[in-house]
């Protein structure tokens, strides 16, 4: 079985992604900050990384998953990272994408998408699970993020 690992600070999201993930014969770990699925990532194979923007209240920017992006990139670049955000800025997904995110997408999301082609393409393109081998020089120079960004009264995702 397949095995992904789901970033998300909002509970709900996680238990609602592990579930339709289930339902595709993929096992879901989660972790509920980056810094925990960055040390998941040192310990577990994983095939998939989703994870979330923001994590912090208040914050809609993205640097923050973007800073994640990257910490889980300098450890292994052939890892495929969906990005998920409620607050979309076509500057930060075009950004991501080019530095290779496989996919970016808006929440609330469709429940067909894990049946799209990045989803399904991942296991052949990506090859056997792997664990990530930590780095202290990759985690320390991406994480944490410098905050950029402007607070908002509604509540992140």
């Amino acid at each position: 079985m397949r095995t992904i690992l789901i970033i998300d600070d909002n509970p709900g999201v996680c238990e609602a992604l592990s579930l339709l993930f289930s339902l595709h014969d993929i096992h879901a770990l989660t972790a509920s900050s980056p810094e925990a699925g960055l040390e998941l990532l040192g310990c577990e194979p994983v095939s998939l990384v989703v994870a979330d923007m923001n994590f912090t209240a208040d914050t809609t920017a993205g640097a923050e998953g973007a800073a994640l992006f990257h910490a889980i990139r300098a450890r292994n670049p052939d890892l495929p990272v969906i990005l998920l955000t409620a607050w979309t800025d076509l500057a930060t997904a075009v950004e991501l994408v080019k530095a290779g995110a496989a996919d970016y997408l808006a929440k609330p999301w469709d429940d067909a998408w894990p049946r799209s082609k990045t989803c399904w393409s991942w296991p052949r393109q990506h090859g056997k699970q792997r664990r990530v081998a930590p780095s202290a020089t990759a985690a320390a120079s991406s994480w944490p993020p410098v905050s950029t960004s402007a607070a908002s009264s509604t509540p992140p995702m």
